[in-house]
């Protein structure tokens, strides 16, 4: 394809009109930095990058822009795909000032930039082997494709809107195709220590009869390139696992004895398939047909059950199924988190807890009681990476809090779900857990 793409900047004609016939009207009045663009055959975006093109030019073949099998077209986020607003030249200069900056990059893959290197784990770069999964096949280019499409179309969209530099692109390019290979997230979306960050916030600066309740040590992940509007649920497990990694006998379990990394969303995928195969949630494998890998369907709370417990992790799945409040809020809800976050020895380990509602998933970091004002704290993989690696590096205040806490006005769903991890499973356990079972609250 790039190489078909190349031809592209050599082809004698334009639309089958001589150059030699328009040589001197371009001349004259196109500026000098298209001269060198590349055109894209299906929609006539203009970009000066052959690779940066062959990625725009695959995006058309991609299932967003094909019939699916009933002949309709297959639905689409528009936050994840944006409208494509610069087709051609533009009256204004901010279009060629951005190509011009697209023509004078030259592509880098000798080092990281220092956003990157600021905020990336050493550990994402291991490779995740199958047996860390119970047998799971290792993946394949197939298995990726849907998430690679969405998230190379996601970097082009940045390069476009000057928000990443050309070698930032062929940089992260080039990561994912390593990375997806191997299973292992690419660390982009993920910020360490923000419990710590909260804990100290807290234990310095919190009023007479204000005191937090946290779970242990875990990082952030937002939605990434590729996710970004569907994969709230995959970057709640990856929280979830960060948080279970922290402790030597989860660890164990989970990994069994092998190298402790966080897996990438279509790793993920491939593991609730995995799940489904050894037979946990039948009744959510038909709902979903069998099929997460190379999709992009969201998860609930019974995908992460089912995935923990073939993992060997015991689950405790908590249904809040209408509100306990007039007002349509669900105190009761708050009163269970509560209870679940104080009751906890000291230095006991505390994962944090999986919270679901229809759209959208959260995880439950902690809980914030100021005298007889209760307030949940979040982790939602729809903040933006950037904003908490800056309260990251910098520390939290208590305006900045708004980002994390919550009152019982802001749960207003219809029905909640709650995942809470209880511990490991025996071989007995291990069988029973394969039908998924909720308590109602």
């Amino acid at each position: 394809m790039a190489q078909h793409v190349q031809t592209h900047g050599n082809d004698p004609t334009y639309y089958g009109i001589s150059v030699n016939d328009v040589d001197s009207f371009a001349h004259s009045h196109v500026p000098d930095a298209f001269h060198n663009e590349l055109v894209c055959p299906m929609c006539g975006q203009r970009m000066t990058d052959a690779d940066l093109l062959t990625s725009h030019v695959e995006t058309h073949f991609s299932p967003q822009h094909c019939p699916s099998e009933n002949g309709e077209l297959a639905a689409v986020n528009k936050e994840n795909i944006p409208e494509n607003k610069n087709r051609g030249p533009s009256t204004g200069s901010s279009s060629w000032e951005l190509k011009a900056v697209i023509s004078k990059a030259k592509p880098s893959t000798s080092a990281l930039s220092s956003r990157d290197q600021a905020v990336r784990p050493p550990s994402t770069n291991s490779a995740f082997s199958s047996k860390h999964q119970n047998g799971a096949s290792p993946l394949s280019a197939k298995d990726v494709s849907s998430y690679r499409r969405q998230y190379e179309r996601s970097l082009e969209q940045a390069v476009l809107k000057g928000k990443m530099s050309v070698a930032d692109y062929h940089e992260q390019r080039a990561e994912l195709k390593g990375n997806d290979l191997k299973g292992v997230d690419d660390g982009y979306s993920r910020v360490d220590g923000l419990i710590e960050h909260l804990n100290r916030l807290y234990r310095q600066q919190a009023r007479p009869g204000q005191r937090a309740y946290l779970c242990s040590p875990m990082s952030h992940f937002s939605g990434s390139h590729g996710d970004r509007g569907w994969g709230c649920g995959y970057r709640n497990f990856q929280m979830m696992l960060s948080s279970l990694v922290s402790d030597p006998e989860y660890a164990h379990r989970i990994f069994k004895g092998g190298q402790v990394v966080i897996p990438s969303v279509p790793k993920v995928q491939q593991m609730i398939e995995s799940a489904w195969r050894k037979g946990f949630d039948q009744d959510g494998c038909r709902q979903l047909r069998g099929s997460l890998v190379n999709t992009q369907k969201w998860i609930g709370a019974t995908e992460i059950v089912a995935t923990l417990a073939s993992l060997g992790v015991k689950c405790r799945l908590v249904d809040f199924h209408a509100p306990s409040a007039p007002d349509g809020s669900h105190p009761r809800l708050l009163e269970w988190v509560t209870d679940y976050f104080t009751t906890r020895r000291p230095q006991q380990f505390t994962p944090p807890l999986y919270l679901q509602h229809q759209g959208h998933s959260r995880t439950i970091v902690g809980v914030d009681i100021d005298r007889d004002t209760r307030r949940l704290l979040l982790f939602d993989p729809g903040s933006k990476r950037d904003h908490l690696a800056s309260l990251a590096a910098t520390g939290l205040n208590w305006k900045c809090m708004r980002t994390f806490r919550r009152t019982q006005a802001g749960f207003r769903a219809r029905q909640y779900q709650i995942v809470e991890v209880t511990g490991l499973l025996t071989d007995r356990e291990y069988e029973e857990s394969k039908i998924i079972k909720s308590e109602r609250v």
